[in-house]
């Protein structure tokens, strides 16, 4: 069959190297995504309430789990804390949730919970800090307030 389609072995090498080169490109570029786990805790280093990460940075497409450690706690984006054109995400109490980044930018996870008592995290993705100003700006009640703070330092720097 190959010999209706090609004259000669070296005439169908020739004509197969541009595609398996385009084919190898194609697949040397693309990005293999991480899955990373985050913890939902009671405590951890005598803080109480707390993410096992409070900031993540990580690369588009990479997926987090947060686990559902120790019950009693969720992760959900805050309202207007994440890039536009990414998806919301709204974890259940006390059950894993998985969420596939796609859009570059900052993310502000809370546990609803336990929002006013610190439970926060920030996600930088692409380390593409386009919306800082726009996370800045959102209403972090009681302790959050102080932890935010600390993380936006951490990410300006």
């Amino acid at each position: 069959m190959w010999q209706l389609l090609f004259a000669t072995s070296e005439e169908a090498l020739v004509k197969l190297i541009p595609i398996i080169f385009v084919l190898s490109a194609i697949m040397c570029t693309r990005s293999i995504a991480a899955s990373l786990s985050v913890e939902m805790l009671n405590g951890k280093n005598g803080e109480a309430f707390v993410y096992s990460d409070k900031l993540l940075r990580v690369k588009s497409n990479d997926i987090v789990t947060w686990k559902s450690t120790n019950p009693g706690h969720n992760a959900e984006f805050i309202a207007q804390g994440y890039p536009a054109g990414a998806a919301d995400m709204h974890g259940k109490i006390s059950k894993d949730v998985s969420y596939a980044f796609e859009v570059p930018g900052i993310y502000v996870v809370k546990c609803t919970p336990h929002f006013g008592l610190g439970m926060i995290q920030v996600i930088v993705v692409d380390d593409n800090l386009n919306n800082l100003d726009q996370v800045r700006k959102l209403t972090f009640p009681g302790k959050s307030k102080s932890v935010a703070e600390s993380i936006f330092a951490q990410i300006s720097k």
